[in-house]
């Protein structure tokens, strides 16, 4: 029996030291978070002195004298850290909501929904990243108890791509000239080729048929008798008519001639080509002909 007393006795004093020993412990916990929250806050680090202070402020294992220090410290946070509203636009126009929002590479938004949001006081580079990919970045200065600061960025949209420049056709080449080739003879060619045989025979025919009677003539010098008078007359019209066949040979043999040379070259028209002049003249033998053009 007094065995069995004692083993009680025993096992209470095991609880009450127990429970005391935990009670000391939350009241040191307590003690240690009610002074790293004013480190922090100190610090600057207003957001986890707040989030240190709320604990201790609610820990009913506290003692009630550090939960009202914790909660008035935590009221004095509150009120001193800054908040800042960002927003974004699309060409001045249309608010963008699915953008995310780092602050020191910390995720402090992941869209914008117009609520502000908290940020330690001091210097922070702020970067926004848009769905297409856009990437903006922005260097901000916030001030402790400074509330609601409006952060606004605009961005243009994506302009569409130009379509790839067409480049200019390309003329075909000039289809190659056809080679020259000389004009075919004509047929006048031959027809005055012929023609001046044809007068060249006759010329030389009348000449030699008017030298007969030129002898018959010369036999009787210096005193013919008149009956000599038509042998005069048919000399002198055999040299007359020669003299008009080997005028006639000239002409036309020029005349071949041009047409002969003026087909050597590209094909012309005849206002082109150049004209053939002939000029009869009389002479004291019968007459003259001239024939003149350029090749």
């Amino acid at each position: 029996m007094q065995a069995k007393i004692f083993l009680t006795a025993a096992g209470i004093l095991t609880a009450v030291l127990v429970t005391e020993s935990k009670a000391r412990a939350d009241i040191a916990a307590c003690v240690e978070a009610h002074k790293s929250g004013q480190r922090a806050k100190i610090d600057g680090h207003l957001r986890r002195a707040a989030q240190i202070f709320t604990t201790c402020g609610a820990d009913p294992s506290c003692p009630t004298v550090l939960r009202s220090d914790c909660n008035r410290f935590l009221d004095d946070t509150n009120r001193a850290i800054p908040t800042v509203i960002f927003a974004v636009t699309e060409d001045d126009a249309r608010d963008v909501t699915d953008v995310k929002v780092y602050a020191d590479q910390e995720l402090i938004a992941s869209s914008l929904n117009g609520r502000p949001v908290e940020l330690d006081p001091g210097p922070h580079h702020i970067k926004f990243v848009l769905p297409r990919g856009q990437v903006v970045t922005q260097d901000l200065l916030i001030r402790e108890s400074e509330k609601d600061r409006l952060i606004r960025v605009n961005v243009q949209s994506p302009r569409p791509a130009a379509p790839p420049a067409v480049p200019p056709a390309t003329p075909p080449p000039p289809a190659p000239l056809p080679p020259d080739r000389p004009n075919p003879i004509p047929v006048w060619a031959y027809v005055a080729a012929s023609g001046a045989v044809v007068a060249l025979a006759t010329g030389i025919t009348l000449g030699v048929m008017g030298s007969s009677k030129q002898d018959e003539l010369d036999q009787c010098k210096p005193a013919c008798p008149p009956s000599m008078r038509s042998t005069y007359d048919s000399a002198k019209s055999l040299y007359l008519g020669a003299d008009i066949s080997f005028g006639v040979a000239a002409v036309a043999a020029g005349v071949a001639t041009w047409l002969f040379l003026s087909r050597s070259g590209p094909e012309t028209s005849a206002a082109a080509r150049p004209p053939v002049v002939v000029g009869v003249s009389p002479t004291s033998g019968g007459g003259s002909v001239v024939v003149r053009s350029a090749f």
